[in-house]
């Protein structure tokens, strides 16, 4: 048994290097380059048909889940998010220098689509051989292999953390062999079960439209979701679990009609981009104060801003030293992930 581990974790270890020396010389988008290439997609109004886009990027656009049910601005940042993901340069590539580039023909942005262009090797002319089957569609389970993808692509950028991080796969491999899987082991590992929530409190507090108790019983989900149960910090939240965001966001669309909720949050946020311009949208701010500290500015009724409930998101840090334009991308940006992973899962 012990010699199979052994001959398995060599094996690992060769895959994982293999992976993280072909990736060293690939040069997809980071996190930064995606959100700021589907912001440029949005204000060059290409969503006007998506077919259309999506046609002429080489994309069938009947296979994508996320094709009509976002806005464009969800829409856009899961396009290059799927694309970056499948490794899909081409597509990129017809983004950036076919549909952006004569759009944006000076200025910032037009240094910014330069600088995508020449990460992506646009410039290099495809062998008609590796086009075929080039952008496939993940199946159900690939969002894993996306999110796997672009992990060791930021890795491979340091050889020495991607080294690093290959040693500690096969030791973590080895340990778990030895503490599970060797005979008349008496180590145990012990596993906190995940939290059981009740929605039928929230569900029933909205279904009577009583915002201010849905909003305050949202906090004590979300609370009871940190380590701390009595309070939210920023290192919390890209734990947050995404089903129970997906269902909170859904009990809040479904009963403001689509008024409340954090995903309506994230649509403006993704218009706004900045902590000030968004919070005002929302009605967080309003006359140099922040809702945190004056309470009087929560309307719980449908007359408030669009996105202005729930406000938890106001709570992360409470009492503590911090940034909350910082901790609204963060908060946004996992938001958007889960439900990349959920529209990928479900495809």
């Amino acid at each position: 048994m012990a010699q199979v581990f052994c001959h398995l974790a060599k094996k690992t270890c060769r895959i994982l290097g293999f992976l993280v020396k072909s990736m060293e010389q690939q040069n997809f988008l980071n996190q930064s380059d995606i959100e700021k290439l589907s912001q440029l997609l949005c204000l060059s109004k290409k969503s006007t048909n998506r077919q259309a886009l999506c046609f002429r990027i080489g994309l069938d656009y009947t296979k994508l889940p996320f094709m009509n049910e976002n806005t464009e601005s969800d829409f856009f940042l899961l396009l290059v998010n799927y694309l970056n993901g499948i490794e899909a340069k081409e597509a990129l590539c017809k983004l950036c220098c076919d549909e952006l580039i004569p759009v944006f023909t000076a200025g910032k942005n037009a240094r910014f689509l330069s600088n995508i262009a020449e990460k992506l090797d646009c410039s290099r002319k495809p062998n008609p051989n590796d086009l075929k089957d080039k952008i496939p569609i993940p199946s159900p389970s690939s969002h894993i292999f996306i999110f796997l993808h672009n992990t060791f692509n930021e890795l491979a950028k340091n050889k020495l953390i991607a080294g690093g991080v290959i040693i500690i796969f096969c030791l973590s491999g080895y340990m778990f062999y030895k503490q599970n899987l060797l005979p008349n082991n008496s180590n145990t590992i012990e596993q906190t079960p995940s939290p059981i929530l009740d929605y039928s409190s929230l569900e029933k507090l909205l279904s009577q439209k009583d915002w201010e108790g849905a909003d305050q019983e949202t906090t004590n989900i979300m609370f009871s979701l940190s380590n701390r149960r009595s309070e939210i910090r920023t290192d919390d939240i890209e734990n947050f679990s995404c089903q129970v965001l997906d269902k909170i966001d859904k009990l809040w669309r479904n009963a403001s009609k689509d008024h409340f909720g954090f995903s309506i949050q994230n649509k403006i946020w993704q218009q706004e981009r900045e902590q000030n311009p968004f919070e005002t949208a929302v009605g967080w701010s309003r006359n140099s104060q922040f809702i945190e500290n004056n309470p009087d500015l929560k309307i719980f009724s449908l007359d408030a801003p669009k996105g202005h409930l729930p406000t938890v998101i106001t709570l992360v840090d409470r009492g503590y030293p911090r940034s909350m334009g910082e901790i609204e991308r963060k908060f946004f940006t996992h938001e958007a992930n889960c439900r990349l992973m959920s529209y990928s899962s479900s495809n």
